[in-house]
C-alpha cells in the first residue's frame, strides 16, 4: 500500500558541568561572556551558554524557533493513531509521515532553531532507544538546522519488545552525538537530565532573549505520590533563580527577556485558562470546534477576571482535554514572578490542547501534539507552535498544522505573546 501523506507547508547547586561543551564536532558553543568581568567566578558559571548561530546581525532582525512536542517516535513502523475514517482508507501511516511532517514544516518555515520539548520517542514501542532517538532527528541533520532538546515523561521508559531499559544520561548522550545538536545535560547534581539555558545575543554580541529549557521529569520519584506525573525540582528553580541574576547582573541590572520551554505543564496551566480563555455562554464555557482547519483562528474566548492575576484578553487556542500536571506544586511560577524575566512559557504533553493564555504575566502556551503514533482526537490536525523573536525585543507566535486536505497545511493563531497588545 501506498504511504499516506500528511505533509505541513507554512507551519545551593553545585557548578561542575557533565559535558559541558557539548559533542567535540560543535566546538563553537560557548558560555556567555559580554561584560562578563563584572562577575563573580560562581556567577559566569550560571550565564547561558552561547553559539554563533544564535544571534541576530544587522541583517537579521528575527530570530524563529520551531517547537516540536511529542513525536511520540516509535519502531519507524509504528503505526499511526486517532485518523479519520478518510484519512485512514488513504493508506498506510506509521512513523514516517512523523518525520516527513517535520521535514516539509523545516523546509517551508525555516526555522533558525528546532526544540524537542519531550516524549520525543514512545519507548514502550521502541526496539533500540538508541535507533529511535537518532531517527527522529534525521530531518533536522540533513537540513544543518540546530536543534536542542529534553525529555518527557515517556522517553526513558522500557522498550516491551525487547525489554530494553534506559536511561536519560544515556539519551542526552546519543542526542550530543549529532553535530546539529545543542542539547546539555545540565549541571552536576541538578534533578534529572537537560536542564540549561542559550543566550540569544543581539548585533553586539549583548544578550538579547535567553531560552530555558528544564527536565520536569516523567513520574514521582518520591514513592510518596503514587500516580503523578514529575515536576520541576527546587534546586532547578535555584539554577533557574542564579542564572537569572547572573544574566541581570551581566547586563547591567537590566532583565534580559526569556521564554521557557518544559514538557509536563505546572499546575498554572488550569489557572491561565480559566482566567484568560474560558467565556460564559449561558453559564458554561464556550470553546470553539476544533474542525476548523484552515480557517485562520481558533478563539477559545475572552477571558472574565474571576481570580487574582487574571487578564481581561483575547486568548487563543483549544482545551479539549485536562491539564496533566504533577499532583504537587514546586513554585515555578512563583520564582519566574520574582525575577520578571520569563514572558512565555511553552509546554507538550497534553496533545490536544493548544491554547496560549496569559496569567500573572506569563503566557502559558500549549504546542499541541506533533506525532502520528501519539494519541489524539480525530480530526485535529498534528501541529507544531512557531515563536518569532524579534530584534525589537517583541515575542510572536503561532501554530502550523498538518492535515490530509488541499492545501495540505495551514498556519492559525498568530498572537503577540510580548510586549502584551492592549485589548
Amino acid at each position: 500500500m501506498k504511504t499516506l501523506v500528511l505533509l505541513a507547508g507554512v507551519l545551593a547547586v553545585s557548578i561542575g558541568f557533565a559535558g559541558a561543551q557539548g559533542p567535540a564536532s560543535a566546538p563553537t558553543t560557548t558560555r556567555s561572556s559580554s561584560n562578563s568581568s563584572a562577575l563573580t567566578p560562581e556567577e559566569q558559571a550560571y550565564l547561558p551558554y552561547t553559539d554563533p548561530r544564535l544571534a541576530f546581525s544587522a541583517n537579521k532582525t528575527s530570530f524563529k524557533i520551531l517547537q516540536v512536542a511529542d513525536m511520540h517516535y516509535g519502531n519507524g513502523t509504528s503505526r499511526c493513531l486517532n485518523l479519520l475514517p478518510e484519512w485512514a482508507a488513504a493508506g498506510s501511516c506509521s512513523d514516517v509521515n512523523t518525520t516527513d511532517f517535520l521535514g516539509v514544516l523545516l523546509d517551508q518555515e525555516k526555522p533558525d532553531l528546532v526544540v524537542f520539548t519531550g516524549d520525543n520517542i514512545m519507548a514502550p514501542d521502541v526496539n533500540d532507544h538508541a535507533v529511535s532517538q537518532r531517527a527522529w532527528r534525521k530531518p533536522v541533520e540533513a537540513r544543518n538546522i540546530p536543534f536542542m532538546t529534553i525529555f518527557g515523561n515517556h522517553d526513558d521508559e522500557v522498550a516491551k519488545a525487547t525489554n530494553a531499559t534506559v536511561t536519560r544520561e544515556t539519551l542526552m548522550t546519543v542526542d550530543m552525538e549529532s553535530p546539529m545538536s545543542l542539547s546539555k545535560p545540565g549541571p552536576k547534581g541538578l534533578f534529572g537530565t537537560g536542564t540549561y539555558a542559550y543566550a540569544i545575543n543581539d548585533a553586539s554580541g549583548k544578550p538579547k532573549f535567553v531560552l530555558y529549557l528544564l527536565d520536569s521529569g516523567s513520574y514521582d520519584v518520591t514513592g510518596r505520590l503514587k500516580g503523578s506525573y514529575g515536576w520541576i525540582h527546587a534546586n532547578q528553580i535555584t539554577w533557574y533563580n542564579q542564572t537569572s541574576r547572573a544574566v541581570e547582573k551581566q547586563n547591567g541590572g537590566q532583565n534580559v527577556t526569556a521564554v521557557g520551554f518544559y514538557h509536563i505543564p505546572i499546575p498554572e496551566y488550569e489557572n491561565a485558562f480559566t482566567c484568560a480563555c474560558t467565556a460564559v455562554s449561558n453559564g458554561q464555557p464556550s470553546r470553539t470546534s476544533f474542525a476548523d482547519f484552515g480557517n485562520g483562528t481558533t478563539l477559545a474566548g475572552t477571558g472574565l477576571k474571576t481570580q487574582t492575576g487574571c487578564t481581561n484578553q483575547t486568548c487563543y487556542g483549544v482545551k479539549q482535554e485536562g491539564v496533566y500536571s504533577a499532583s504537587v506544586n514546586s513554585g515555578l511560577l512563583a520564582a519566574i514572578v520574582e525575577r520578571g524575566d520569563i514572558k512565555m512559557m511553552n509546554v507538550g504533553h497534553d496533545h490536544v490542547n493548544d491554547y496560549c493564555a496569559s496569567f500573572q504575566g506569563v503566557q502559558f502556551c500549549y504546542a499541541g501534539g506533533f506525532g502520528y503514533h501519539a494519541y489524539n482526537t480525530e480530526g485535529f490536525p498534528r501541529r507544531a507552535r512557531v515563536i518569532t523573536l524579534s530584534a525589537n525585543g517583541t515575542i510572536s507566535t503561532y501554530k502550523a498544522l498538518d492535515a490530509f486536505a488541499t492545501p495540505p497545511y495551514a498556519t492559525q493563531d498568530f498572537q503577540q505573546i510580548y510586549p502584551s497588545p492592549s485589548v
